[in-house]
């Protein structure tokens, strides 16, 4: 049989076959040294009483509960990242990065019983005008985190994280169209960190004390039971930008059991107050649950992202029982609390 006969239908076919071949693209973060990026993201948060239920003494006291209790969260800002050192050898991580606020707002608003109470987030500006610089300490393995060119509260730069760029969003090798990959969801580990590494109240280490050995440990056990996963679904144009689409399904459901922590925070409270005061508690339980999806746009030249969108709903339940004995008088109260609510967040990017 001739060779030449089977060789050239392959030679004329490999074509085709290449193309029905799945490819792999690279979503890597490789943004060019001494590049600058402006981004902005704004963050909505709503929530609103659901089911309610609180006994008191025995007495239903439900009612007494305004049914339109509601509120808001919004927050914004806009910041500009110079990635001045890059670590070629491990992904590009900036090893060193100035991060200048242009920007900064944040508002609450609160209502029920038919009145409304908006108020602006404390110090939530704090930052606005000014710059931080990240420094990789290769001995600490960690950033030093300081001031740039200006001067703040230290107390700030402490809550500062220098993953700002969904980095950890990125799958870890090249992947094809219908590729997943799983993350840390990370809006609920970022807000994890902020409370962690936050000004808790200098002036009550005791306190402080019991929210970092009770609270925050069950916190990042909860973070466990939520997962982010990722999806590869291809490149687009998007406004002249061949973006890498990666959609994002986020979920996820688990409980906060607040009876340890409750009760070494009433005893501290007692004790300096010298009043004889006896509690007990039965439970105080704070369960979470969450779905929610998204898309994320990367810039496939540039190699950072280009835009972001996520949101998820969500619901609380708490549960609670305690009785208080305090000078001969008892209270004993139940209460079974359910809140509904929604989170979203976009972000945008400008050179």
């Amino acid at each position: 049989m001739n060779a030449t006969r089977l060789l050239l239908p392959a030679l004329l076919a490999s074509p085709l076959l290449l193309a029905l071949e799945p490819r792999a693209d690279g979503l890597t973060f490789h943004p060019a040294k001494d590049s600058s990026l402006t981004k902005s993201t704004d963050i909505d948060m709503s929530f609103e009483l659901g089911d309610i239920s609180v006994v008191l003494n025995g007495n239903d006291m439900s009612g007494q509960i305004p049914t339109d209790v509601s509120g808001a969260l919004k927050m914004s800002m806009t910041w500009t990242d110079t990635y001045v050192e890059l670590d070629s050898k491990d992904n590009n991580k900036p090893l060193e990065l100035i991060r200048s606020y242009d920007a900064m707002s944040g508002s609450m608003d609160m209502s029920g019983g038919g009145e409304s109470n908006n108020n602006e987030i404390p110090d939530f500006d704090a930052l606005s005008g000014k710059s931080i610089k990240f420094k990789w300490n290769e001995e600490k393995k960690e950033y030093d985190i300081t001031y740039h060119e200006c001067e703040g509260e230290e107390k700030l730069l402490k809550t500062q994280q220098v993953d700002m760029d969904y980095r950890m969003m990125l799958p870890t090798k090249e992947v094809a169209v219908g590729d997943k990959w799983e993350v840390q969801t990370d809006f609920i580990r970022q807000m994890l960190e902020a409370m962690k590494n936050g000004d808790m109240g200098g002036e009550e280490p005791a306190m402080t004390a019991i929210l970092q050995d009770e609270l925050f440990p069950q916190m990042e056990k909860l973070l466990e039971k939520f997962k982010t996963t990722c999806e590869y679904k291809g490149q687009r144009d998007a406004d002249g930008v061949n973006a890498g689409v990666i959609a994002v399904v986020i979920e996820g459901k688990g409980d906060l059991d607040f009876k340890s922590m409750l009760e070494s925070l009433i005893e501290e409270q007692i004790s300096k107050s010298g009043q004889e005061v006896s509690f007990e508690i039965g439970k105080a339980v704070m369960g979470l649950s969450m779905a929610g999806k998204g898309e994320i746009l990367w810039d496939m030249k540039s190699g950072h992202i280009f835009s972001a969108e996520q949101g998820a709903d969500f619901t609380v339940n708490i549960g609670f029982d305690a009785s208080v004995d305090a000078g001969g008088q008892t209270q004993e109260v139940e209460a079974e609390i359910e809140l509904t609510g929604k989170f979203s967040t976009t972000t945008s990017t400008k050179k």
